[in-house]
């Protein structure tokens, strides 16, 4: 009797094993792979000013796809559309790295003609000193000379 009870309870274990396996979500690299890659362009917050054409069709991409795979399509399929969607979104980092390069330009010629600025009004303070160090100078010359002169 025993020997009928250990093979129930292993066939129950094995069909609870199979069960589990067969009712477990598949997964597509290619799917999860796009997901990822629109997520990091939507947490972007210059996402929508500088890629929002490339966001919506990023999204657009992964929507279709996951609706293929809900929809058990081939995963070639699937994997065609993550793929769109991945290139739509890599496309869209590249135009926020394009518009972040671009700011850092924007600053550093802000920067440059500050500091330029800075280095006119340095010199131009200097000139005025110069010229001031020089008036009284020659101030203190005439004086000399007229001093010379009364002698």
């Amino acid at each position: 009797m025993e020997p009928v009870v250990n093979k129930i309870i292993m066939v129950t274990g094995l069909a609870a094993v199979l069960a589990a396996c067969a009712s477990a979500p598949q997964r597509n690299d290619q799917l999860e792979q796009a997901r990822v890659e629109v997520q990091n362009l939507s947490a972007d917050p210059l996402a929508q000013q500088a890629a929002a054409d490339d966001l919506t069709a990023a999204r657009a991409s992964l929507d279709q796809a996951d609706g293929a795979f809900q929809q058990k399509h081939p995963a070639e399929k699937v994997d065609q559309l993550a793929y769109l969607a991945t290139r739509h979104a890599q496309a869209g980092e590249a135009r926020v790295a394009e518009a972040r390069a671009r700011q850092e330009v924007a600053r550093a010629q802000h920067d440059r003609d500050r500091i330029l600025l800075e280095a006119r009004e340095h010199e131009a303070q200097e000139a005025k000193t110069q010229a001031a160090v020089a008036q009284s100078q020659l101030a203190d010359a005439r004086q000399e000379l007229m001093d010379l002169q009364a002698k």
